[in-house]
């Protein structure tokens, strides 16, 4: 009799686990009610971190636009900031004191480029299917 329960419990159990599992499913799921067309902030990003592409949800013609960590716009350039490691210090300091402004006007100055703050991605290739 106890080894009944016992297979009842487990079985509760098992079902239980399950139904919440079914129940956390139904919530991953993205409904649009709309297609993306061709605007590429309404297109859902995958990929890995190295290749990666935007796929863009159209029901008569689906589109994915690729691209590659490699390909990006413009030649090699340094986006290092030379004053940046002298006023490190300064700015922590600025943290600490609860003077989030002033460290943030500081490393705008003396952290970020001057030069660049980086190049885009460009698209290795665009996928048209039907």
């Amino acid at each position: 009799m106890t080894s009944n329960l016992y297979n009842m419990k487990l079985l509760f159990i098992f079902f239980f686990a399950i139904s919440n599992l079914v129940q956390a499913q139904k919530s991953l799921v993205l409904w649009y009610d709309k297609p993306s067309g061709n605007v590429w902030e309404r297109a859902l990003p995958i990929g890995n971190g190295k290749i990666g592409a935007m796929v863009y949800g159209n029901v008569a013609q689906e589109i994915l636009q690729l691209n590659e960590t490699s390909v990006w716009t413009g030649s090699p350039n340094r986006n290092d900031n030379p004053d940046a490691l002298a006023s490190l210090p300064a700015i922590r300091q600025l943290v600490f004191e609860g003077k989030q402004k002033e460290a943030e006007i500081l490393a705008g100055k003396t952290i970020q480029s001057k030069k660049s703050n980086g190049q885009m991605f460009q698209q290795v290739g665009v996928w048209v299917g039907k």
